[in-house]
């Protein structure tokens, strides 16, 4: 039989449910069944969560989606106290028991996670998210006519590379750490400000956060790592003026505002 044969079925029919979250490196699996399952090699566990329909009209053109789960599961934790810096993927398929031995697998939903909320006196967590295409039919200037430059350091505009070791403080040891403060020796090699505006990633993950001063050895983030990382890689950050583009990077040539925008606007002030 096929999917859609089971689908249909009022008997046959034993569906199933994966859902995979991904974040930083990391992938969790689990199944809404009554057991664990194995899919091509890969182990689901077996969790009590559910999901909500993906919906049709409105609700299918705006890819919002609903998951619950329990507020003790490893994902849902990464939300109790900080947002992780980089943004959790879910992928969720279904198929249907007795098709075997390979089964029809069906993509459900694929998006990301835009907010948790703690429900049922905080035993249970709602994830809301958003698919990915949603995104698409937003309508958005890329560009705005402004003296900052419109691009992100180290983007295909910008045409900085982020692997370039003046830019990159590749694998480098904290020494310490207080909270949203690391003390890394090595970026005392920097002037100060260097790393301001940039990010910290924890080595072996893409999980992230903003850096939000750089005196000497002290890097100031703007939010915590769940755990303290003992290693990392400090990216350098721009102050996005034609100024720092010049004598930072070089790179002006590539500068993606308007420097000399004019400040006075004679509609408000006359000429």
């Amino acid at each position: 039989m096929t999917y859609d044969e089971y689908e249909i079925s009022p008997e046959s029919g034993r569906p199933v449910e994966l859902f995979v979250f991904t974040i930083a490196g990391s992938t969790y699996r689990y199944t809404s069944a009554e057991d664990d399952v194995v899919v091509d090699s890969d182990t689901y566990e077996a969790t009590a969560i559910s999901r909500g329909n993906s919906g049709d009209g409105a609700a299918k053109r705006d890819g919002s989606f609903e998951i619950e789960l329990p507020a003790s599961n490893e994902v849902a934790q990464l939300y109790v106290n900080i947002i992780p810096g980089a943004r959790v993927r879910i992928e969720v398929t279904r198929y249907h028991r007795d098709d075997t031995p390979t089964p029809d697998l069906v993509e459900i939903f694929s998006g990301f996670v835009e907010a948790v909320d703690f429900i049922d006196d905080g035993y249970k967590a709602k994830m809301r998210a958003r698919s990915a295409l949603a995104g698409l039919s937003r309508m958005m200037p890329r560009y705005g006519y402004q003296s900052q430059c419109n691009h992100v350091l180290f983007d295909a505009d910008c045409k900085i590379s982020e692997t370039a070791s003046a830019y990159r403080l590749l694998d480098t040891i904290v020494t310490s750490a207080d909270t949203r403060f690391l003390t890394i020796a090595a970026a005392a090699l920097f002037v100060d400000g260097w790393f301001t505006g940039g990010f910290v990633e924890e080595a072996g993950s893409t999980d992230f956060r903003l850096v939000l001063s750089h005196v000497g050895d002290q890097i100031e983030m703007m939010l915590p790592f769940v755990e303290t990382p003992l290693t990392v890689t400090l990216y350098a950050g721009c102050a996005h003026t034609v100024g720092v583009c010049k004598s930072k990077f070089d790179n002006v040539i590539n500068y993606g505002g308007f420097a000399w925008v004019p400040t006075r606007n004679p509609f408000e002030s006359g000429i």
